[in-house]
């Protein structure tokens, strides 16, 4: 690996320069551009993606198939590969729900349930709700 960042070092793709990282001090975070002026007709590319489950709380584990997946949506989708942790919110709830007869169970936010459904066109059965 470090050989490939020689190598792109020489070819003079990798380089120091000078460039303004813009920073918030209410959220001590850095900004993305498009965050720096409001655009209202700025499109962020997004994307949504099941990630697998590897350990669910006993509560949900009698409504489940043998896969369960979270069904998240980003912005950057480049840093999907890097997931190590799914956070859910406290204060809203969440839906255990099946597609069609996939056989998979997913977990939605139970506000963007019907939402969902209208987006795939398919049938979501509702198995439980819980509380993030």
């Amino acid at each position: 690996m470090m050989m490939v960042v020689v190598m792109v070092m020489v070819m003079g793709l990798i380089f120091r320069d000078v460039k303004p990282v813009f920073w918030s001090p209410s959220s001590r975070t850095a900004l993305a551009e498009a965050e720096l002026e409001y655009n209202p007709s700025h499109r962020s590319t997004a994307v949504t993606t099941r990630l697998r489950l590897t350990r669910l709380p006993e509560l949900l584990g009698a409504h489940t198939s043998e896969e369960v997946f979270a069904l998240v949506w980003t912005t950057t989708p480049w840093t999907l590969p890097l997931t190590q942790a799914i956070c859910f919110n406290p204060h809203l709830q969440y839906s255990l729900c099946t597609l069609d007869s996939s056989g998979c169970t997913y977990i939605v936010a139970s506000e963007l349930v019907d939402s969902l459904r209208g987006k795939l066109n398919k049938t979501i059965s509702t198995l439980a709700t819980f509380p993030g």
